[in-house]
């Protein structure tokens, strides 16, 4: 997949003043602790860099990049607006094959690739890399991006266009040709 070329037609169209209104994308720098009781992992701590739309009232797409797991793309079909005011409990986290349709130049590419499924959350999050790279190329091109959310249904989600959020990670995720 051929992030870099993305990458960089992103910071031209900023360059160029084409950027959306600041309050899109939100960011931050996360410091994590895995704790993998029970397994023959040891326990983690990285840094990663995450990028997510803001709307409330809306799906959220988030993007994250560590050294630890690369770039990594999760989709929370439920809003947060309502996902706060919901009881979750114990979320039972699945691993199953979803599909995906993205629009690119007036195709539509179809990739099925492996998930982790929260299904309470209505959360699924990317197995590999390749498909996140894909959900990433989709935002910088402003194309629909269609799932098969798990249990729902078809959904497609249309980001909202990259602002200086959304440019900073680019610029700064190196497995997207960042530092």
């Amino acid at each position: 997949m051929r992030v870099w070329g993305f990458v960089l037609a992103a910071m031209v169209a900023s360059a160029a003043g084409l950027s959306a209104k600041a309050d899109d994308w939100g960011i931050e720098v996360v410091n994590n602790s895995l704790d993998v009781k029970a397994s023959r992992h040891e326990d983690k701590e990285y840094q990663s860099l995450k990028v997510w739309t803001k709307d409330l009232f809306a799906p959220e797409i988030r993007f994250s990049c560590s050294d630890e797991y690369g770039l990594m793309a999760t989709i929370t079909f439920m809003p947060a607006a309502e996902l706060s005011t919901k009881k979750l409990g114990n979320a039972k986290i699945d691993a199953r094959a979803v599909s995906m349709w993205i629009g690119q130049n007036g195709e539509v590419v179809k990739d099925q690739a492996p998930w982790t499924i929260v299904r309470k959350m209505r959360r699924i999050q990317t197995r590999s890399g390749a498909t996140a790279a894909k959900i990433y190329n989709a935002v910088v091109l402003g194309e629909p991006i269609t799932f098969e959310e798990p249990f729902k249904g078809r959904i497609t989600l249309t980001p909202p266009p990259f602002d200086d959020n959304f440019l900073y990670f680019s610029k700064n995720c190196h497995v997207i040709g960042g530092r």
